[in-house]
Formats: C-alpha cells, sequence, structure tokens
C-alpha cells in the first residue's frame, strides 16, 4: 500500500480529495457517485433505502440524457486505448497485464456501442419512474397520499423490490462499467508524493501538452481543514480551508499542510 508523508498514514487512511481538470472527468466522476450511491442502497433491505435507490437510479437516468455522453464515454476508451498501444514495446511493460487492460477497454466500448437507443430511454418511458420523478422534485412530494404506487411497491417483498431495482440497472449497466473501468485506470496511472502547502497554499505548473485530468488530495482527517482547487490547462492552485471554528466559520489556513498529490495524467 502506497504512504503519504504525514507520518507513514496509508493512503486509506487519508481523506482523499478528487479534483477534475476536464469536462468529461467531471461527468465520470459524477456518474460515479451515483452509481455509488445505487450499489450502496442496493445491499440494504428496508424501505428507506429501497426509495434512496429509486431517487439515486432517476438522477442517474437525468444525467445520462445528454445526447453527446455515449459519444464521450467512446472518445475517451478510444483515448486510452490510443495511450496503452504506444506504450506496448516500453521496457518493463508486463505484457499480459497490458493485453488484458486493452481487451477490457474493448469490451467495454463494444458494450456502450451495441446498446440501442438512448442510453437510459426505457427507464424514461416507464411510467412507473416517470410519475415518481414528477412527484419527487416536490419536498415531500413522495408521500402515500402522492404516490400511492410507491407506497404499495414500497411494501412489496424485499426480493421482489430487488429484481425491480436489477431489471432498471441493466441499462445503465454498459456506462456503469466504462466508468468504473476508465476512472481506475487514470487513478493507477499515477502514484501520490508528499507536497507542502506553505500557509495553506500549493501550486502546481502543468505540462499543457500532456495535461493533468485528475488531482487526488490525501489529508490527514487530524488536520481540521478541506481542500479547495482551482486553475486550468496550465496551472492548478490548491487551497486548504480551516475548518476549525466549525462549520459556519471556514477561513484559509494561514499554516504549512502536509499532504499527498497524485496528478493522474494518463
Amino acid at each position: 500500500m502506497p504512504f503519504c508523508a504525514q507520518d507513514g498514514k496509508p493512503v486509506a487512511e487519508l481523506i482523499i480529495y478528487e479534483h477534475p481538470l476536464n469536462e468529461r472527468m467531471r461527468t465520470l466522476l459524477r456518474l460515479e457517485r451515483l452509481f455509488d450511491e445505487i450499489a450502496y442502497h442496493m445491499t440494504q433491505s428496508d424501505a428507506w433505502n429501497t426509495r434512496q435507490c429509486v431517487k439515486a437510479l432517476l438522477d442517474a437516468t437525468t444525467a445520462l440524457t445528454r445526447s453527446d455522453l455515449r459519444s464521450e464515454l467512446l472518445k475517451e476508451v478510444e483515448r486510452l486505448t490510443n495511450v496503452l498501444h504506444g506504450i506496448q514495446r516500453d521496457a518493463g511493460i508486463d505484457t499480459s497485464m497490458l493485453d488484458e487492460t486493452l481487451a477490457k477497454l474493448e469490451q467495454g466500448g463494444a458494450s456502450l456501442r451495441n446498446q440501442p437507443g438512448q442510453i437510459g430511454q426505457r427507464l424514461r418511458n416507464d411510467e412507473f419512474l416517470k410519475t415518481v420523478a414528477q412527484r419527487s422534485c416536490i419536498p415531500g412530494g413522495d408521500c402515500s397520499f402522492d404516490l400511492p404506487e410507491l407506497h404499495y411497491w414500497l411494501h412489496r417483498p424485499e426480493d421482489e423490490r430487488r429484481a425491480d431495482l436489477s431489471d432498471w440497472l441493466t441499462d445503465l449497466a454498459p456506462v456503469r462499467h466504462a466508468t468504473d473501468l476508465l476512472l481506475a485506470l487514470i487513478r493507477d496511472s499515477a502514484v501520490s508524493e508528499p507536497r507542502q502547502a506553505k500557509r495553506g497554499m500549493f501550486q502546481q505548473d502543468q505540462d499543457a501538452a500532456r495535461g493533468t485530468r485528475l488531482i487526488r488530495i490525501g489529508l490527514d482527517p487530524a488536520i481540521p481543514c478541506h481542500a479547495e482547487v482551482s486553475g486550468g490547462k496550465h496551472r492548478y492552485t490548491i487551497r486548504f480551508i480551516d475548518m476549525s471554528r466549525g462549520l459556519s466559520h471556514p477561513a484559509p489556513a494561514d499554516y504549512d499542510i502536509e499532504f499527498s498529490l497524485t496528478n493522474c495524467m494518463l
């Protein structure tokens, strides 16, 4: 397990702040967050978690209404495929692992290309889900008197509710698979390095030709700060915000902060 400079803390014990530096990465991270929420609530059996699972499913379906989403995902699959083909003959490359990764990219791209129609269209056309979506935009709008059909369904046996959720999620499976694969490759393409923010601020120039696509900042939970990132193609800035006076009184940190930094450039 990689270690950072903060008293040898393993990365798993740090709070990781991720910041995308292009629109495609923003889309991938938002999709991942919604899919992770769905996956968590799917593991729970009570009606409240089922309700939240449907809400996250509807949010994901809304996020997938972008007409260019499939094209953007396929472009990222193609970009990474070309990058990996370019390093096939480099010294020290594990060719078997590389071939396996290329096969996964090919499979993920094929699943996206072969999915008929617009992604998630079947769910948007589902009368039950359409009704729930229309009422859910109202605060408290999913009460039993607003949505008696939802109230009925939430009281069905767990295996029946889970079967319905699994059926709905099959339409999103190619996107979930592609999202997980792309983010895993990008995250694993770099290692974290120890850094210090002088008086709470850190700046780094970027290689304009390659460019960082994703920044990962690891911070010791004992440090009462969170990280904010701003910047663009040529440089980015990390500012640490001190929260020691409470959530309602954030202030720029005026002390040096040790953190780990990963520049994901694949």
